[in-house]
């Protein structure tokens, strides 16, 4: 049991950890229009595996892409919806049940856990469906943004140097400076 909160607990903190890499989407989505998305090596995001883990679990794909709150909002949804159908088919069920007593006659059905349940269902699909489609947008606009980011940095390396000057028998010592604009 601890090593399995261990890891949830790691797994966890590692998507917490992914989200600090890109800006925020919401941020993103305003620069970025996501039909415009070009693959490029080295991006960090694969919109599909994104529209996949969504697909399974709502949410995931968004906390895959670095959207932790976001990705749990949709989880938080979907889970609140499924609730409120289950809720309200069973009192709906319960109504009709205790409206068909033998011994008591017949009394009124109450439609109101029905409405809920109707309600709780549409709640229930509709959530992640939209999950997929947000979790596949998301991936691809922080991916572009990512790839400007790579086009507006400077790297810098500095190493170490040795040389050896074999005509003079001595040895070079000193650092050398790689830029990348």
């Amino acid at each position: 049991m601890k090593r399995t909160l261990f890891i949830a607990m790691a797994m966890l903190v590692s998507l917490v950890l992914s989200s600090v890499q890109a800006q925020k989407y919401s941020i993103n989505k305003q620069k970025y229009d996501y039909r415009m998305y070009i693959e490029q090596a080295g991006d960090p995001y694969n919109p599909a595996i994104c529209g996949v883990a969504s697909f399974f679990i709502p949410g995931l794909g968004q906390m895959i892409a670095g959207e932790t709150g976001r990705g749990l909002g949709f989880l938080g949804g979907t889970v609140a919806s499924t609730a409120v159908m289950i809720t309200g088919f069973s009192y709906f069920s319960y109504s009709l049940a205790s409206s068909y007593r033998p011994n008591y006659g017949h009394s009124q059905i109450n439609y109101s856990g029905l409405i809920l349940g109707l309600v709780g269902m549409t709640g229930a699909i509709a959530i992640p469906i939209w999950s997929i489609v947000d979790a596949t947008r998301v991936a691809k606009v922080n991916n572009m943004y990512i790839q400007d980011m790579r086009k507006t940095s400077v790297n810098l390396s500095l190493s170490p140097y040795i040389g050896n000057d074999i005509p003079n028998r001595s040895t070079a010592l000193g650092l050398s400076l790689k830029a990348a604009f």
